[in-house]
C-alpha cells in the first residue's frame, strides 16, 4: 500500500476516494500480457514510445533460447504470432523507448530488445531476466524479485540500478559501452559479476542482506577512463579528479568477497581501483591490476592475495586485518608498488554534491566516485616531507612482514623488511639533505652500510662473502710489506725471481721452487696477520712496522665492526 500511502500525502482524501472508484494499480488486480504478445506489439508499433503498465507478464517463451534469435523467432511463430523481422541486434521496431512500470511476474525474461531506452520500474518478480538486449539507456529502478535478477549476452550503453531489492544478483557477458551505475541495491543472497566487458567505469553500491553470502567478480574486463573532465578552484593548486576503474562498496559485511580474473587494463596515472567493505573472507586472485588497487576493508578471517599482476600501486593503508590464516604472496607486491594516500580535502570541500541540479555533479561521479586521493609514493623531497602519509606506508610494510613472519615464509618476510628499510633510506636521506647534521649523515651511511653487508640484518651468507674478500684484500697489501713473520725479506724474493727468469744451465725446477714456496709462505704470513686482525685475536705487539701497522689497526676495527653485524644479523635469522 504504498503507493497508496504516497498518493494520500499528494492529493489527499478526495483523490483516494476517486482512485477506490477507479480500477486499481495494485500488483493483485493487473491485467495480464503475454510476452509474445508484447514482442508482437513491438515489431509492429509505429510509435516511438511504448509504456506497459500495470501488468502482469506471463512469459509464454522456452527459457532456453539465449543466444539464438532465429529460434526465438522461430518459437514466436509456432505460437500463432507474425512473423517478426530481426537483425543481429535483436528484433526490428520503430520503437524507441519502452518502460515498464508497476508490472509483476513469476519467471520472467525479457529478450532481444533492440531499444535505444529501456526503463523498469518499480517492478515485482519471483525471478527477472534481462537477456540479449540492445540499448543507449537501461535503467532498472525500485525494482524487487525474491529469487534472482539477471542482465546477460547484452550492449548497453548507459546502465542504472536504483534503489532495487534482489534475492539474488547478476551481470554476466555484457557490454556496457558508458559508466555503469548501481547504487542502494539491497541484495540478501548472491551477487555475481562476471565475464563483463566495462568501457567506462563502473559504480556498485550495494546494501547485503542478513543471509548474505558471496559476492564475486570474475574474467570482467576494465578499460582506461578516457573521460578528461577537470575540475579547478581558483583557490587551490589542485587541478584534478582521479578517474575511478571501479568502485564497490558494499555498506554491510560479507561472508565471502571473491575477485579472480579481472584484466584492468592500464590507464592515466591517477586511475583507482577501490574495494570498500567488510568480509569474513577476502579472495583477490589472478588479476591484472593496470592501474592503482585501493582496499578498504576489515577481514576477520581469511585474506587470500596471490597471483596477481600489479602494473602500478597497491594502497592498503586502510586494512584491518584480524584474520590469522593468510595466504599472501610478495613477488606480485615488490618492487615499491606499496603506496599510502593522501585525501584531497580541499578538492572534496569545493566539489558539487549530489544535490546539483546542473547535472555536474553527475559528470564528476561518473570520472571520480568522489574518491579525491592522491597516491603517494614516498620517492620525491614533496612526498618525503610529509610525515603522516609516510608513516602510513611504513605501517603497510610491517603489516604485510607480520603475516610473512606468522605464516613462517622467511623469504618473503625477508624480503620485503628489506624493502622497506629501502624505503626508510630514502627519507634519511632527504633529512641529511634538508636538516643536515651529523646524526642524520651517520644514520643515512650506516643504514647504506647494514644495506650492502648483510641486506639489514636478513643476509648473513653475504656478510661472510664480503667478509672473505676483506681478508683477502688486506692479505694482498700485507704482502707487499715486511712483518716478523717472514724468514725471506722481500729483497730476497726479488733477488729469486731474477735467479729464475736469468739463464741457468741446472735448469729452471730448482728456481722455480725456491721462488714458489717463498711466495707461498709469505702470502701464508700475509693472510695469517690480516685473519688475525680482522677477528681482532690480539698480538702482544704488532708483527709489522710502518704503514703496515696503522692497516692492521685500521682492520682490527673494521673487523670489530663487521662481524658485530654479522653476529646480530645471524642471530636474528636462528631466532627468525
Amino acid at each position: 500500500m504504498n503507493l497508496f500511502n504516497q498518493d494520500l500525502k499528494r492529493v489527499g482524501v478526495l483523490t483516494l476516494f476517486t482512485l477506490l472508484c477507479l480500477p486499481t494499480s495494485t500488483f493483485g488486480f493487473q491485467q495480464t500480457l503475454r510476452l509474445s504478445d508484447l514482442y508482437a506489439q513491438i515489431a509492429q508499433s509505429d510509435k516511438s514510445e511504448m509504456i506497459i503498465e500495470n501488468k502482469r507478464l506471463i512469459d509464454d517463451l522456452p527459457g532456453d533460447i539465449e543466444n539464438d534469435i532465429e529460434l526465438f523467432t522461430d518459437e514466436l511463430a509456432a505460437l500463432g504470432k507474425v512473423n517478426i523481422d530481426y537483425d543481429s541486434n535483436g528484433i526490428i521496431s520503430k520503437v524507441e523507448s519502452i518502460r515498464f512500470i508497476n508490472t509483476s511476474g513469476k519467471d520472467v525474461a525479457i529478450r532481444y530488445l533492440n531499444i535505444p531506452e529501456i526503463q523498469v520500474l518499480k517492478g515485482e518478480f519471483q525471478n527477472f531476466y534481462l537477456v540479449n538486449l540492445n540499448a543507449l539507456s537501461l535503467s532498472v529502478d525500485s525494482t524487487k524479485t525474491v529469487n534472482e535478477y539477471h542482465l546477460a549476452y547484452s550492449d548497453i550503453e548507459d546502465y542504472g540500478e536504483f534503489e532495487n531489492s534482489f534475492g539474488s544478483s547478476s551481470l554476466s557477458e555484457n557490454h556496457f559501452t558508458n559508466f555503469a551505475f548501481i547504487a542502494g541495491a539491497q541484495v540478501e543472497n548472491e551477487y555475481y559479476i562476471i565475464e563483463n566487458h566495462f568501457e567506462d567505469g563502473a559504480y556498485f553500491g550495494v546494501n547485503m542482506g542478513e543471509g548474505f553470502t558471496d559476492f564475486r567478480m570474475f574474467d570482467n574486463t576494465f578499460d582506461p577512463i578516457e573521460r578528461e573532465m577537470l575540475q579547478y578552484n581558483a583557490d587551490s593548486t589542485e587541478s584534478f579528479l582521479f578517474k575511478t576503474q571501479l568502485n564497490v562498496i558494499h555498506f554491510n559485511p560479507v561472508s565471502q568477497w571473491v575477485l579472480e580474473g579481472n584484466i584492468f587494463n592500464k590507464g592515466y596515472k591517477e586511475e583507482l581501483i577501490h574495494l570498500e567493505g567488510n568480509a569474513e573472507t577476502l579472495i583477490v586472485g589472478s588479476n591484472e591490476f593496470g592501474n592503482t588497487l585501493m582496499i578498504d576493508s576489515s577481514i576477520s578471517k581469511h585474506w587470500n592475495f596471490i597471483n596477481n599482476v600489479f602494473g602500478n600501486r597497491l594502497d592498503i593503508t586502510q586494512v584491518v586485518l584480524g584474520a590469522k590464516n593468510n595466504s599472501l604472496d610478495w613477488a606480485s607486491m615488490s618492487g615499491f608498488k606499496l603506496s599510502s594516500n593522501i585525501y584531497k580535502m580541499d578538492i572534496a570541500l569545493n566539489a558539487v554534491d549530489a544535490n546539483d541540479t546542473t547535472g555536474l555533479w553527475s559528470e564528476l561521479f561518473m570520472q571520480s566516485a568522489e574518491l579525491y586521493y592522491d597516491i603517494y609514493n614516498a620517492e620525491t623531497d614533496e612526498e618525503l616531507a610529509q610525515e603522516v602519509p609516510y608513516q602510513d606506508l611504513i605501517s603497510s610494510y610491517y603489516r604485510l612482514y607480520k603475516v610473512f613472519k606468522e605464516n613462517g615464509q622467511i623469504k618473503d618476510a625477508n624480503k620485503i623488511y628489506v624493502e622497506m628499510k629501502d624505503v626508510q633510506i630514502r627519507e634519511l636521506k632527504y633529512l641529511w639533505r634538508t636538516d643536515g647534521g651529523r646524526e642524520n649523515f651517520i644514520n643515512w651511511r650506516l643504514n647504506g652500510l647494514l644495506r650492502f653487508y648483510t641486506d639489514y640484518g636478513t643476509n648473513p651468507a653475504r656478510a661472510i662473502n664480503i667478509s672473505i674478500a676483506v681478508l683477502f684484500i688486506f692479505t694482498i697489501i700485507y704482502f707487499f710489506y715486511p712483518s716478523e713473520w717472514d724468514t725471506k725479506s722481500k729483497a730476497v724474493l726479488i733477488q729469486d725471481y731474477k735467479h729464475f727468469v736469468e739463464k741457468n744451465d741446472k735448469g729452471y725446477f730448482k728456481p722455480f721452487m725456491k721462488l714458489s714456496y717463498g711466495i707461498v709462505k709469505s702470502l701464508l704470513n700475509a693472510f695469517t696477520l690480516s685473519l688475525n686482525s680482522f677477528v681482532t685475536l690480539g698480538f702482544g705487539s704488532i708483527p709489522t712496522t710502518g704503514v703496515a701497522r696503522y692497516i692492521c689497526i685500521l682492520q682490527g676495527f673494521l673487523g670489530w665492526f663487521l662481524l658485530s653485524i654479522f653476529t646480530a644479523s645471524l642471530i636474528n635469522q636462528i631466532l627468525f
